[in-house]
C-alpha cells in the first residue's frame, strides 16, 4: 500500500470515528475505538456536523414541501437532529447547568454532573436551548436560508471542539474527556479550517 493510500484509509477511518462518536448512525459493523482515537480523528468532527445538519435539512425540506408551518418544520428539524445525535449535546448541557447551578464547590459540581438525574437548572437550560433553536429556524422560514444556516451551525460548533479539547484539561481522570485524549495542534487547526470552509 502506498503512502497516499494509507493516508486516505486513515482519513476515512477518522471520519468514521467522528461520525460514530457524534451520532447514532449505524455504520455497518462496530469499529473498535481505542483511547486517543477520538483525539486523532478530531479534525473530522466538523464533517460529522455536516452529516447531522444534512439530516435536519432533509427533514425541514420535507416539512416545507408538505406545507407545514415554519414553526412545525423547525420543531421537526430539531427533533431530527436530537434523534441522530442521541441528544449528546443536550445531555452535556443539562449536566453542566445542573452542576454550575446547584454546586457550591468544584467537587460538588462534578458530583452533580455525574448524576444521571436531571435537575431544575438542567431542565430549564434544555427548554430554553430547544426553544431558541426552533425559533431561530422558524424565523428563517425559507429552505434557501434554513439549509445553509443548519450546516454552518453544526459544522462550526464541532470545528471548535478539538481546540477546546486541547486547551482545557479534563475535570476528572476517569471521564469521557480523559479517555478521548488531547488533539494535536495540527488537528485543532485543520478542524477550524474545515469549519470555516
Amino acid at each position: 500500500m502506498s503512502e497516499a493510500q494509507a493516508r486516505l484509509r486513515q482519513a476515512v477511518r477518522d471520519v468514521r470515528i467522528a461520525v460514530l462518536f457524534s451520532t447514532r448512525l449505524p455504520l455497518g459493523h462496530a469499529q473498535q475505538v481505542d483511547g486517543g482515537d477520538l483525539a486523532r480523528a478530531s479534525w473530522a468532527l466538523p464533517v460529522a456536523g455536516a452529516a447531522i445538519a444534512g439530516f435536519g435539512a432533509a427533514v425541514y425540506g420535507l416539512a416545507y414541501a408538505l406545507g407545514f408551518a415554519p414553526l412545525i418544520g423547525a420543531a421537526l428539524t430539531i427533533a431530527a437532529t436530537l434523534g441522530v445525535t442521541g441528544a449528546l449535546h443536550e445531555d452535556g448541557l443539562a449536566d453542566t447547568a445542573d452542576g454550575f447551578g446547584g454546586g457550591a464547590t468544584a467537587q460538588r459540581k462534578l458530583e452533580i454532573m455525574r448524576d444521571s438525574r436531571i435537575g431544575t437548572f438542567g431542565a430549564c437550560a434544555l427548554v430554553l436551548s430547544i426553544l431558541l433553536r426552533v425559533a431561530a429556524i422558524a424565523a428563517l422560514a425559507e429552505p434557501a436560508a434554513v439549509v445553509p444556516a443548519l450546516i454552518a451551525a453544526h459544522v462550526a460548533a464541532r470545528a471548535m471542539l478539538p481546540a477546546f479539547m486541547r486547551m482545557t484539561p479534563p475535570a476528572r481522570t476517569d471521564g469521557l474527556s480523559a479517555g478521548a485524549g488531547r488533539p494535536t495542534l495540527a488537528n485543532a487547526v485543520i478542524a477550524a479550517f474545515v469549519g470555516a470552509g
